[in-house]
């Protein structure tokens, strides 16, 4: 009789154990499971955000320097804006800072395409990147004689840089808001040379 209790006794800790052994495991499932679920909703809501909001396409940079490189720029972005509230410069020379690092910005955080890299900087941004800052160096640097010696009349370099300029102010808006915005600019771009041919196959 005896032997009989101690073996129920042993059958029922067994099952005990076995029992206790197996609930962390549901319990581990359970978990990765949740977790899963939430990173699902998660990319579910992000590829939503992106259809519709086009701002929200960014790059989440992984590379150190680059990553600290890009955070230093905005920082002296920041200053630069509030420098200039108390010490007013040319609106010229303003413009040309805040436009050229304003859309090297862009080439940096806003990747060319959805399918572009969401982790690096692309070689050809780092391009793009380096003829919106030139527009504004070769500002800086011509400064003195487009407003003086050359009277705000553009020569051949001046043409030259504000076409580069350009181009970047389009493609930096279309990774920002879409195609809209580039084509209505490059409608208005094109109205005075197509009202110039038109005038000129009229006769006025």
């Amino acid at each position: 009789m005896n032997s009989q209790v101690m073996d129920h006794n042993n059958v029922t800790t067994m099952s005990d154990n076995h029992i206790n052994n197996e609930l962390p495991i549901h319990s581990n499932t359970d978990a990765d499971t949740q977790v899963d679920a939430e990173l699902e909703a998660q990319a579910h809501n992000k590829a939503i955000l992106e259809k519709y909001d086009r701002e929200s396409i960014t790059r989440h940079i992984t590379q150190g320097p680059v990553k600290y490189f890009i955070a230093g720029l905005c920082i002296l972005y920041s200053l630069f804006h509030l420098y200039i509230t108390f010490n007013p410069m040319p609106a010229l020379l303003q413009r040309s800072v805040h436009v050229g690092i304003g859309f090297a910005l862009i080439f940096l955080i806003f990747p060319a395409s959805k399918k572009s890299s969401r982790q690096r900087v692309a070689w050809y941004d780092w391009i793009w990147f380096a003829l919106s800052l030139s527009g504004m160096a070769y500002l800086i640097y011509e400064y003195q004689d487009i407003v003086t010696s050359r009277g705000g009349m553009a020569n051949q370099m001046d043409v030259i840089f504000s076409l580069i300029t350009v181009v970047c102010v389009l493609e930096g808006s279309r990774r920002i808001t879409g195609w809209i915005l580039p084509i209505l600019a490059g409608i208005f771009l094109a109205y005075p040379l197509v009202s110039i041919w038109t005038l000129c196959q009229t006769g006025y």
